[in-house]
Formats: C-alpha cells, structure tokens, sequence
C-alpha cells in the first residue's frame, strides 16, 4: 500500500526528469524535515546553546596568546561539550523519531525504483543516493537559515 502510494506521488516526479524530479523530491523532503525540526525541538534552548558555544569560541581565540587562560578556556569548552552534546541530542530526538520510519520506507522505495531503471548516474555522473546528499545538504543549509532552525 505505501508502495503505491510513493509511485503515485514520488514515482511521478521521479519519471518526470531523473534530475529536475530528484532535485524537487530532495527540496520538498529537506522542507518537510525541516518544519518538524523546528517545531518538534526546543528552539529557544538550542539557540542558547549555539550562542554559549560562539561565545567560548570567541573567548578562546581573544586568549590565544595567553596558554594559561587559554588552557582554562579549553577545559571549559570540553565540560560544556559533553554538556551540550547531550542537550542538544536530547531536544532533536523527537523529531529524529518522527522523520526516521519515513525517510526509511521512502529510502527504500527509493532504492528499488532506481535498481529498477538501471541505477542511472543523475547528477555529476553520481547515483541518486549521491544526489540527494548533495541536494539536501545544500537545501537544508538555505532552509535552516531562512526558517531560522537551530
């Protein structure tokens, strides 16, 4: 039934242009990944912890010339990385969970349709798989920075 489904839907883009489709399917997905990042994590405590980090980063490289301070600093940093790391993943699992079933049966209907075709290279001579890592890399950057997404 979900196979089904996905050929109505991301089968009809994808037979539309191997590459336009990829690029439009990759841009909707990173849109829709995106949008439940945003309002499935605590955004105020994620931005907090970006500005803390900028912030010790900023200190370190203002106490470059002092070992001293910047031994401190350092130390600093680690404590609040083993911290942050463990917030940070800790606000963005929930929509980790949320995206993760879906990006996996799209993942594999994605697979089957391109071994289907012939695993045809669409992008720069590489395969889908390649295509969509580049395209959604680049996607999410822009759309993080316009949705404001931390």
């Amino acid at each position: 039934m979900a196979y089904e489904y996905l050929d109505k839907s991301v089968g009809v883009l994808l037979n539309w242009h191997q590459l336009y489709g990829m690029a439009a399917l990759t841009f909707i997905l990173t849109l829709l990944i995106t949008i439940i990042y945003k309002y499935a994590s605590n955004q105020a405590e994620l931005k907090r912890i970006k500005e803390e980090s900028i912030q010790l980063q900023k200190e370190l490289k203002d106490h470059k010339n002092n070992p001293d301070k910047l031994a401190e600093l350092q130390k600093k940093q680690l404590e609040q990385f083993k911290g942050t790391f463990i917030d940070s993943f800790k606000h963005n699992f929930k929509p980790m969970i949320i995206t993760f079933i879906p990006m996996a049966l799209l993942f594999v209907y994605l697979r089957e349709y391109y071994n289907a075709i012939g695993n045809p290279k669409i992008f720069l001579g590489l395969g889908w798989i390649w295509a969509y890592i580049i395209f959604s890399v680049v996607f999410s950057q822009i759309l993080r920075k316009i949705l404001k997404v931390h």
